[in-house]
């Protein structure tokens, strides 16, 4: 395998003794998944290189399939519904917004019902806010990093993306890089919390 690291090794070898080549594949195509995205990104949005975003691929282990998010409500996410910006960027806004573009189609043609769906999007959000409530018990306001929300992590979007494909949160992990390098990035203040126990691929 390509993989140099993992901040939760016990969950990974779980992991692949649960879902074997699916999980070994998708773990070790992440790098080059996450660059390929990275790529259709950069045509999209001349300023992606220069601002070098923080972009994340989030790997379903169940069944191998890539996920890919973007920090900040930018146009390119795929998890912003055709290019809209959902109205707010709090976690009760996001999840009311991603929960009410459910709908019985989209739910019947995943691995997961839309009730199976809500109750993973709620397990997302409940990191979130306890991440935040973290924050400001430290006296951090709501977030541990000064520059950007804990809601708006390339994390968080690549989370919402899987779990609109019907992946469950706990089978999640992470691979993130900026835009411009394309360099590995380890998890932010916020993304150690939110993500604690999964697998973080370097």
């Amino acid at each position: 395998m390509l993989l140099k690291l993992c901040l939760n090794e016990e969950r990974l070898v779980k992991k692949i003794a649960a879902y074997g080549d699916n999980a070994v594949n998708g773990l070790k195509n992440a790098q080059s998944s996450l660059e390929g995205f990275i790529d259709r990104v950069v045509a999209e949005d001349a300023e992606a290189a220069s601002k070098n975003y923080m972009s994340c691929v989030a790997v379903d282990t169940r069944t191998g399939r890539p996920y890919f998010g973007l920090s900040g409500t930018r146009t390119p996410n795929p998890t912003i519904n055709n290019g809209v910006v959902p109205d707010g960027t709090t976690s009760d806004h996001l999840y009311e917004y991603y929960k009410n573009i459910l709908n019985d189609d989209m739910a019947a043609a995943r691995s997961q019902g839309k009730t199976e769906m809500e109750k993973e999007l709620a397990a997302l959000k409940k990191n979130i806010d306890d991440v935040k409530e973290a924050a400001s018990d430290s006296g951090f306001g709501d977030s541990f990093c000064e520059e950007h929300a804990v809601d708006n992590c390339a994390e968080i979007w690549a989370s919402r993306n899987a779990i609109l494909d019907g992946a469950k949160l706990d089978d999640l992990a992470y691979r993130a890089q900026k835009t411009g390098t394309k360099g590995y990035c380890s998890p932010c203040a916020n993304c150690v919390r939110t993500f604690a126990g999964h697998i973080i691929i370097n």
